[in-house]
């Protein structure tokens, strides 16, 4: 099957520039077909949008690109459920991307090197890096091969997942979005189907269906050092202040100044390993 990553976007060209330069020059890009899928916003956005695919240089660096349009507004659930649908239609295993996931350059070495856990194991899925809210005080100092498993699934900067887990959530009823707003206030509390029953289908969140729902109490895999760093100050549920405390995380790989030779082919996880010692 194809290697294969899907990103979604919508109304940030400079951002979704940011990103298609960076993931251009990831190790291996040159090996994955890459689905773009632009939910509808008006025409000087829209050219916009292709401006910044164009002039990324990302269609000389991947095996081949295919962008899709949408004429009506997906909102970002919506948008998402259609791009990942896709996805599983051509590969067993996608990568998915959004247009304000700034990757490191080996990030693709590192969802090819979980891959292997996701196959063998009852996990959820593999996310891309730790919000600085999450953060402990040792993360600074963390070894860059080393993983941690969590009772959690972040999507914010991205995440892969094998058909598999994507067939269980369409048997869970399918992907959708929620306002998790309730008379009980955010359903942070609860989880499986006492969260379902307290939530209501709408387009604000597809992460947190997943995370409280659709995961089961699955765990997800994180990197101690993030591959990603999610640059989305501008957007329909962010602001400058939250995004500096929740998303904006620099504590990346390549803030170390090691060279990725050094690590790439040495990816090595002891799945027994992080279960038993990595929980955090």
């Amino acid at each position: 099957m194809n290697k294969l990553i899907t990103l979604k976007c919508y109304n940030r060209p400079m951002y979704l520039y940011r990103v298609l330069v960076a993931l251009s020059n990831c190790i291996d890009i040159e090996n994955y077909k890459l689905l773009i899928s632009i939910d509808h916003s008006d025409t000087n956005c829209k050219t916009q949008m292709f401006n910044a695919i164009s002039i990324s240089g990302i269609a000389n660096n991947t095996e081949s690109i295919e962008v899709l349009c949408h004429t009506t507004q997906q909102y970002c659930p919506g948008n998402t459920k259609f791009i990942l649908t896709k996805g599983f239609e051509e590969s067993d295993y996608v990568i998915h991307l959004e247009d304000d996931t700034v990757p490191d350059r080996d990030l693709l070495l590192y969802f090819e090197a979980v891959r292997c856990l996701l196959d063998k194991n009852e996990l959820f899925a593999a996310c891309t890096y730790h919000r600085p809210v999450h953060e402990t005080n040792n993360t600074v100092i963390a070894d860059v091969n080393k993983l941690v498993a969590k009772r959690w699934f972040d999507g914010g900067g991205g995440f892969s997942m094998t058909i598999r887990q994507w067939k269980r959530i369409q048997e869970l009823g399918g992907m959708f979005g929620i306002e998790y707003i309730s008379t009980k206030g955010r359903t942070f509390d609860c989880i499986g189907e006492a969260w379902l029953q307290e939530s209501r289908r709408g387009r604000l969140s597809w992460a947190w269906p997943f995370h409280k729902y659709f995961s089961e109490g699955k765990y997800s895999l994180f990197p101690k050092i993030s591959r990603v760093i999610n640059i989305g100050e501008v957007g329909l549920h962010s602001n400058k202040e939250l995004q500096k405390q929740m998303h904006y995380n620099e504590n990346t790989i390549q803030k170390y100044g090691k060279d990725i030779t050094e690590y790439d082919n040495n990816i090595t996880y002891d799945y027994r390993k992080f279960i038993e010692h990595g929980i955090e």
